[in-house]
């Protein structure tokens, strides 16, 4: 899964955050963000995105901490979002700051998209994700259905 852009945050330092984010996804063009389509099988449960917060100083010490909290706010118009916490390998690579906690595990909130039985074309749902400091994202996702 690919870095994930949010279409809107609130928070902290958002605008800052929000525009380090847009020049990162100008580097590498993401699978499933705002204006992006994710291919997905019909009928098949595919991951939409993964999301957790983690401490610690990024090498040896890396700590979950209380997971988001993800509210769908616009439900896909041919299929269902389901949201279940499950366990996911860290993905932290090149200058991040956790980069050292690459492949670790944690447990994630993830969310998984699945379109109606012998759907094709496209889909779209909107979800926003709300980590425990406050600052919330709030995800577009889109989906071609094949």
């Amino acid at each position: 899964m690919a870095l994930d852009t949010p279409i809107s945050r609130a928070g902290p330092h958002a605008a800052l955050v929000l525009t380090l984010l847009t020049l990162a996804a100008c580097q590498s063009a993401p699978r499933s963000t705002f204006g992006y389509m994710q291919e997905v099988r019909s009928g098949r449960m595919e991951v939409a995105g993964d999301y957790n917060t983690v401490s610690g100083d990024g090498g040896r010490s890396c700590h979950q901490q209380r997971l988001p909290t993800v509210t769908i706010v616009e439900p896909p118009r041919h299929g269902t979002l389901s949201v279940a916490a499950a366990p996911k390998p860290l993905r932290a690579t090149g200058h991040s700051p956790f980069s050292g906690c690459h492949g670790q595990t944690f447990l994630s909130q993830v969310v998984h998209y699945r379109s109606a039985p012998g759907y094709r074309g496209d889909d779209r749902a909107v979800y926003r994700v709300r980590y425990v400091d406050g600052q919330s994202d709030t995800y577009e996702k889109l989906f071609r259905v094949r």
